[in-house]
């Protein structure tokens, strides 16, 4: 199964573009952390003190969701850029320039990269 996921993230990042010579990057959690890779598989950083319970990234940008039920957003250089959700988010999609949150009560919240609201679904 991690095999199948490994190719599946890889599959979805062969799409992206990017700008200079920057690369996708990938992210997997570690006993609560979040570890953050170039899809050639360099180590770039970790991120996460224990408490993250989701990540998601879209080649660019990093969303960590923590025990405490809300999203953080890092840029690709691991800069801090904002938190979105209000203690009730279960689930988090990151892609393109859409942040998607899956709230307790079953909702599901799409925002903009820059922390705009877009919709609910």
């Amino acid at each position: 199964m991690r095999i199948f996921r490994t190719i599946l993230v890889l599959a979805c990042l062969s799409s992206f573009a990017f700008a200079g010579d920057e690369e996708a990057v990938l992210v997997k959690l570690n006993n609560g952390r979040a570890e953050v890779y170039t899809v050639s598989g360099s180590y770039v950083r970790t991120q996460g003190s224990g408490d993250v319970v989701q990540a998601s990234t879209n080649g660019r940008e990093v969303a960590l969701l923590r025990q405490n039920g809300r999203v953080e957003l890092y840029s690709r250089s691991g800069s801090y850029m904002r938190t979105l959700g209000s203690g009730d988010v279960t689930a988090v999609q990151l892609s393109g320039d859409t942040v998607a949150l899956t709230r307790a009560n079953g909702r599901v919240e799409v925002y903009g990269i820059d922390g705009s609201y877009k919709r609910t679904l």
